[in-house]
């Protein structure tokens, strides 16, 4: 073989390992090389990612917070994602990347955990009802002078004549003016195919406000809108209603959706959606119990992101979480406790996802779940907060729980309730109503500053 020839295969070998292995003079400081960004922050986790251009699969890639190493290893794509978790809150981190130990200065990231929330709350207990049963099935907090409870309440002095042969109709809701509670009723019009007929005042199930003036109430099957002091019944969804409406969730007065159970005679559960004027009944893929409806925008797509609970409460069947795509058609959400009911969900937005039911369980932006197995093992009816560190649950047997982003504190003394149906948080109030011993519970919690 010519030594000529030899000598340029040596040269050849020599480059060849020189550009694909990785030295630690390999890469230039070149700001574009490697990049570490925060996905997402919580409490006490934070994903990042980190991206490599061009990869380099023989180099070890090691990210530091501070002088912790919380990655360290060969990549086999260009593009993964770190968890890095037992962090503070409210701590600002610092982190940092190495190539084969070499310190990649442009990937400095600085980032600060959320800070906790305080389980301290004040706690105002309110009962209404004399005779027959009494309950109120949910609530809305407009501002700390402007709250409404909703369901059915009766007095002594309701639900019978008056000394003029006058039939005196029960309350069906009940005011909070940031004094006293005043029991009202809120009036409806009886539905005749996609017309109205005459007042009614029935039991209310369930009540969203959009703004201080504009608010919708929702019975078995009308619609009472109000806007500044008068109210209007809608009834043309009636001809496309098959369930029992009791829950609602919407963007603006112009845009809402209303979920439910079965009827007493159906065999069809009800989501109905509200656009610009016009009622549509949604198709949901299955006939188990609606038992309540959530969601926000969506900030990548920019489209309404809806999730929808399925399960029945007191008997057996399917558990689904179910997914309203902008096309009114429906995907599956993984549910991965099958054992377990799905009672509410809530969410800010969709990076973390917190339902009730069978349990009280949290699912991450990628998809993970687990459940917080410090609660009892009391059916929860409702789920609501603020943000993922400031969330309220409340249920059967007068359980009611906050999380602060860390820990759960169950608040005891309402076990004499029989049940929380529904609560409502916005800001530092709290608002849980429900049932007990026949009569109407409204609790509301004030967070002690």
């Amino acid at each position: 073989m010519p030594k000529r020839f030899i000598i340029l295969v040596l040269c050849l070998t020599t480059c060849y390992l020189y550009l694909f292995s990785c030295k630690k003079d390999f890469y230039p400081q070149d700001t574009k090389t490697v990049h570490l960004t925060a996905e997402y922050v919580e409490v006490t986790e934070a994903w990042l990612k980190l991206s490599v251009d061009p990869l380099v699969s023989k180099c070890v890639y090691t990210v530091k917070r501070d002088t912790h190493t919380v990655f360290e290893s060969k990549m086999n794509k260009a593009d993964i994602i770190i968890h890095d978790t037992g962090l503070e809150p409210a701590t600002d981190y610092e982190y940092k990347v190495e190539v084969n130990q070499q310190i990649k200065k442009s990937t400095i990231l600085q980032i600060t955990t959320m800070d906790t929330t305080s389980h301290n709350f004040n706690i105002e207990k309110y009962e209404f009802g004399a005779k027959s049963s009494s309950y109120f099935m949910d609530a809305a907090i407009i501002s700390p002078t402007n709250i409404y409870a909703v369901g059915q309440i009766y007095t002594e002095d309701t639900y019978t004549y008056d000394s003029l042969g006058n039939w005196i109709n029960p309350y069906n809701a009940a005011h909070w003016d940031g004094e006293k509670w005043e029991l009202i009723r809120i009036p409806f019009k009886m539905c005749s195919g996609t017309g109205t007929g005459s007042t009614i005042y029935p039991r209310i199930g369930g009540v969203y406000f959009f703004d201080t003036k504009i608010g919708v109430f929702i019975r078995g099957g009308s619609v009472s809108k109000k806007e500044g002091t008068e109210y209007y019944s809608d009834c043309n969804m009636n001809a496309q209603l098959k369930g029992a409406m009791q829950h609602i969730w919407g963007l603006s007065e112009n845009e809402y959706y209303i979920s439910g159970s079965k009827s007493a005679s159906g065999t069809d559960n009800t989501l109905l959606t509200y656009k610009n004027g016009k009622w549509t009944h949604l198709d949901v893929p299955t006939e188990i119990d609606i038992n309540d409806v959530w969601g926000t925008i969506d900030e990548e797509s920019g489209q309404p992101y809806i999730l929808v609970p399925l399960s029945y409460k007191f008997q057996l069947g399917e558990k689904k979480l179910l997914r309203l795509k902008p096309d009114n058609s429906f995907t599956e959400e993984n549910w991965p406790f099958p054992n377990n009911r799905i009672g509410s969900v809530w969410f800010k937005d969709k990076q973390r996802i917190f339902t009730c039911g069978g349990g009280v369980f949290t699912r991450n932006k990628y998809k993970q779940w687990k459940e917080f197995k410090e609660l009892p093992s009391i059916y929860t009816d409702g789920i609501r907060g603020n943000d993922i560190n400031d969330i309220f649950v409340a249920g059967d047997c007068g359980i009611l729980a906050h999380f602060n982003g860390i820990t759960w504190k169950q608040y005891t003394e309402f076990y004499e309730v029989n049940i929380f149906r529904s609560i409502a948080f916005k800001d530092d109030i709290a608002v849980a109503v429900g049932e007990k011993n026949s009569r109407a519970v409204v609790y509301i919690i004030r967070r002690e500053h």
